[in-house]
């Protein structure tokens, strides 16, 4: 956390110069070609553009793998693989069932991708870039999700979907200040992306 902390107001520093720094050169120098943050288009682009620039894959991968994650985490199956906690007949009983949905998973990964002429593969047959990769990450978290609330129901240790639905909640709330320190760090690139934009 106080890293992350750290990292934010390294960020919010890095933009505030950014903005002042790109004021400083379009006027001094005008032909460069800087686009400064505090004319009027500078401004207009970052309270217009502001959603849209945080909007973007990242921050829906971090929430679904906060999600995912928390559930397979909380649901206690690692500690099994561990030895921590003695296995009983539910444990086991879980276990099987957690594998029987890895298996169920994986096969569908490898019809819908893996196999030549896979409908999640590209225009061109290619597994990168293609719908899956694309997918990936939303695949992994939502198989994380699908064995922990497995293994967590069959074990007892969720009680019902209200227990899953608190421990997704859990996982967003664990995530959130990565999601913090993502913000400042793409509005800053974004910044720079648009100050430099006509040297690019």
């Amino acid at each position: 956390m106080r890293f992350l902390s750290r990292i934010s107001l390294a960020f919010i520093i890095l933009n505030v110069l950014v903005i002042l720094t790109s004021w400083m050169i379009s006027a001094v120098m005008p032909a460069l070609g800087i686009n400064s943050l505090l004319s009027y288009a500078g401004i207009r682009w970052f309270f217009g553009c502001f959603s849209d620039n945080l909007s973007s894959e990242i921050l829906v991968w971090l929430l679904l793998l906060g999600i995912g994650g928390q559930v397979f985490i909380s649901s206690n199956i690692i500690n099994v693989f561990k030895g921590i906690n003695p296995v009983g007949y539910k444990q086991r009983l879980a276990i099987s069932a957690s594998l029987v949905i890895s298996g169920i998973i994986l096969l569908s990964v490898f019809l819908l991708a893996l196999k030549p002429h896979a409908m999640l593969l590209s225009v061109t047959g290619d597994l990168f870039p293609s719908p899956f990769s694309y997918a990936l990450i939303p695949i992994v978290s939502f198989s994380l999700l699908s064995i922990g609330a497995t293994y967590g129901l069959i074990a007892e240790v969720y009680t019902g979907f209200h227990d899953i639905f608190k421990s997704m909640v859990r996982g967003v709330n664990h995530i959130a200040p990565v999601i913090v320190a993502y913000i400042f760090t793409a509005q800053f690139y974004y910044s720079v992306k648009y100050v430099l934009s006509n040297i690019l």
